[in-house]
């Protein structure tokens, strides 16, 4: 027997995630605000965990919230798609997509609505994974990979090449960003995250001072492997915005923060991170749908890396 999900619970969320926003759900479900709120309220209850952190504004999702916003978006996106492939006279296309966790909720949910406007004929699944996917059985038509090396065996749309810097609550240094001495870096504490895919060239503290005592000559005894470990980069940004220390996480997943005074860089020296590349195989090339996407996402990117200093991210892609 199935358990009576709180449905309207979840419509409410999925529009309030989406959006960050009460009033702006409240306007697309045709609700007042004070409903969107109640209805969200009583889905925390049912869920047991906390969804959302409204103060201070602007509301922000919970490491609970970020975790299933993909999952109820994808879950009801699958539902729309069917309810409209069986309507009489439907034709629309669809289109499924892999990528991670964090780039579907930081950086591709955000501005998918966009597309859906600008093609209704084209349902996109969103397929959120922490691993890497196969594009040869049919199950996904392409996805977002983050990787040091475009692969030769698809076809590769490159994004945009992030870069690594130190991060904190602008309150942990006086409020006079970036730091210049190395030395009062290391008497902060240095929060870590766990890189799924292991590789020589991930972006962690140890290859940032490693990187720093090379290029500009200053030598620190600072033990880069101290400080708080978490699994997840989000959960480090959350510490860093709670004044729990300074992360060094990608401007792909902070540049937002930064431009909204939530973060600050706590010492202007990056190190570079991978690429964002949309990838297909070569037999999807002459698919409309596809070609559409790629189309579509690269001038999302184009317009993504336009609203930030030039230093957050790689040219050479």
């Amino acid at each position: 027997m199935r358990k009576a999900l709180p449905l309207n619970g979840f419509r409410a969320f999925e529009a309030t995630a989406r959006h960050m926003s009460f009033q702006k759900a409240a306007d697309e479900l045709c609700v007042t605000s004070t409903a969107i709120s109640h209805q969200i309220r009583q889905l925390e209850e049912f869920l047991g965990v906390a969804l959302f952190k409204r103060r201070p504004r602007p509301i922000t999702l919970t490491d609970s919230g970020a975790d299933l916003f993909p999952a109820v978006q994808s879950a009801l996106d699958a539902l729309e798609d069917v309810v409209t492939s069986i309507q009489p006279g439907s034709n629309r296309q669809q289109l499924t997509v892999s990528m991670t966790n964090a780039f579907a909720t930081h950086w591709l949910l955000p501005r998918l609505s966009r597309f859906h406007e600008q093609h209704p004929d084209i349902a996109i699944n969103v397929h959120a994974s922490e691993s890497i996917v196969a594009l040869d059985t049919g199950e996904i038509d392409c996805a977002i990979r983050y990787v040091d090396e475009l692969p030769q065996d698809l076809v590769c749309s490159p994004l945009f090449r992030d870069k690594y810097f130190p991060v904190c609550k602008s309150s942990l240094i006086d409020e006079h960003p970036p730091l210049t001495d190395l030395q009062e870096l290391c008497q902060k504490n240095l929060l870590h995250f766990e890189w799924k895919q292991r590789g020589a060239n991930n972006s962690t503290w140890g290859l940032w001072f490693n990187c720093i005592g090379k290029q500009l000559n200053l030598p620190t005894e600072c033990k880069s492997e101290e400080g708080v470990h978490f699994s997840e980069e989000t959960l480090a940004i959350q510490a860093a915005m709670q004044g729990q220390g300074v992360a060094l996480c990608s401007t792909l997943m902070t540049a937002n923060f930064i431009k909204n005074n939530q973060l600050a860089v706590a010492f202007d020296f990056s190190i570079p991170g991978y690429l964002s590349a949309l990838v297909y195989p070569p037999s999807a090339r002459k698919r409309d749908s596809i070609a559409l996407f790629r189309e579509w996402i690269n001038a999302e990117a184009r317009a993504f890396i336009s609203e930030y200093p030039t230093e957050f991210f790689t040219e050479d892609l």
